[in-house]
């Protein structure tokens, strides 16, 4: 089994660099590494070319993407790949040395027991420090109404639970993936197609949870896993342009008409999806009121309560037009299968 290595990347050449030589210590090879790049700036291509000249083993292509948005790039990614795997990585990802060797095994084993439609690694921090952990009593989570859900699960509402807590060095079944790394068979993302109208909400500035709208895609296909084991890492500082909204209107977007859209795609149950809706809008009034109280002079508190309050007026006005799916109805004769059979 060949396991590519796809990396989405914009402007963020040093932590990519990091990134690749990480892939080049593995135990067992990948079959190819892929890096989608969206930069203005040449400093992108020369990292990848000095890394393939170091590296000669490995087969690492760069790809130039016209396009910024995350799940338009891993999807562009994908197409110039070829293993029977695709393991997608965000570019700050640092996986340890067995990381490919245990997603083989693990894929192997889960095999046995039915068709497997994604394998996911859970994250942990770069450096010493308290690692995540799940406090079901948080007052975050008991508002939500998520404490009564097992780790790893998705409601009926459409809200992912939090993967901490998950029984630990085990291969688990879950509802979603998200974090960072996670893979899937080729013929599933063939199927699955461009997720297009994910991908317009990041090329808006207000999409977030890509990894588990792409998951739960893929999940109509097989059983999804996570190998819960501290395989991926990311640093504690985020460096960079980020793909998702990290302060100001846009994150006040984000967070209501935007998590508006991801919500419906994930959710089983119309009913829950506007009330879990309802409830997480609710704390980001919270939040938003926090942010004015507690730092008046900064102009970007006051712009986050003003998405917050536009995003969720806009969501109230225009439910019902909210697609249905992640995908739309011509995503697969457009840039989607169009771009796989070529």
């Amino acid at each position: 089994m060949k396991i590519s290595v796809c990396i989405a990347t914009h402007e963020r050449a040093e932590l990519l660099a990091g990134t690749l030589e990480a892939v080049a210590r593995q135990g067992v090879a990948p079959g190819d590494v892929v890096v989608s790049d969206s930069s203005a700036t040449p400093a992108t291509r020369e990292v990848v070319s000095d890394f393939s000249a170091r590296h000669p083993e490995l087969r690492c292509r760069y790809v130039r993407s016209e396009r910024r948005a995350l799940p338009w790039q891993r999807w562009w990614a994908f197409t110039h790949s070829i293993g029977d795997w695709v393991l997608f990585i965000d570019d700050d990802v640092r996986l340890d040395v067995s990381a490919l060797d245990a997603l083989a095994r693990s894929i192997a084993a889960a095999g046995r027991k039915g068709p497997v439609a994604g394998m996911g690694f859970v994250f942990t921090w770069d450096g010493e420090g308290p690692q995540p952990e799940r406090d079901t009593a948080s007052p975050k989570e008991r508002w939500l109404r998520t404490a009564a859900w097992p780790s790893g699960a998705l409601t009926p509402g459409g809200q992912t639970v939090s993967f901490f807590g998950l029984a630990p060095d085990q291969t688990v079944p879950v509802d979603a993936l998200w974090g960072g790394a996670m893979a899937f068979p080729r013929h599933v993302l063939a199927e699955i197609s461009c997720l297009d109208n994910l991908a317009a909400l990041y090329e808006a500035g207000i999409g977030r949870g890509e990894d588990g709208v792409l998951s739960h895609a893929a999940s109509r296909f097989g059983r999804l896993y996570l190998v819960n084991r501290p395989l991926a890492r990311h640093p504690r500082e985020r460096r960079g342009p980020a793909p998702y909204a990290r302060s100001g209107w846009k994150l006040g977007m984000t967070s209501t008409w935007g998590r508006a859209h991801t919500m419906r795609w994930l959710a089983s149950d119309a009913t829950a999806y506007r009330r879990e809706w309802s409830r997480l809008v609710a704390l980001e009034w919270l939040r938003a009121a926090r942010a004015v109280t507690t730092r008046p002079w900064r102009a970007a508190s006051w712009a986050q309560a003003a998405g917050v309050a536009w995003g969720t007026a806009r969501s109230l006005a225009c439910w019902s037009r909210i697609p249905a799916s992640a995908q739309s109805d011509d995503a697969a004769a457009s840039s989607g299968r169009a771009a796989w059979a070529s």
